[in-house]
């Protein structure tokens, strides 16, 4: 191996040509990836492998981690620093979690109440996981007679 071996727990992956060779940990397949699918999969080559082989599992991985990723990025700009409002970081964790149950099937959905007037939801609909935010108004209207 060349001196652009690069060693990531048991795994090995070799580079050549900005293409980083992996194997599938789902079917054993070698596959090469560019920088992007490396840059997608946080420099992990066993996701990276995941994300493009084409066995059902490695299917059913990438489904789930998109899925999750986007979800945690939805958190991110609804309740964490992106939002103009951040939630302490604690809660924003606790969101992340809640994501990943949603993905794994393990709930349909999830509301927490950070307040006595403010929510979040979040659920699995037909475009992705949904992060919504709302904060109750309470209106009292005062009648004098």
């Amino acid at each position: 191996m060349s001196d652009s071996t690069k060693n990531k727990g048991a795994e090995t992956m070799e580079q050549d040509n900005n293409l980083t060779q992996c194997v599938c940990e789902f079917c054993g397949q070698v596959l090469e990836v560019d920088e992007k699918v490396m840059a997608d999969a946080n420099q992990d080559i066993k996701i990276a492998a995941s994300l493009i082989c084409d066995c059902d599992e490695a299917k059913r991985f990438k489904r789930q981690y998109m899925l999750s990723k986007k979800g945690i990025d939805m958190v991110d700009n609804v309740c964490g620093r992106r939002s103009g409002r951040p939630l302490e970081a604690d809660l924003v964790r606790l969101l992340h979690n809640g994501v990943s149950l949603i993905v794994r099937n393990q709930a349909v959905g999830i509301t927490l109440n950070v307040s006595p007037k403010e929510k979040v939801e979040l659920k699995l609909g037909n475009k992705g996981i949904k992060c919504s935010r709302t904060v109750k108004e309470t209106r009292v209207d005062e009648f004098r007679t």
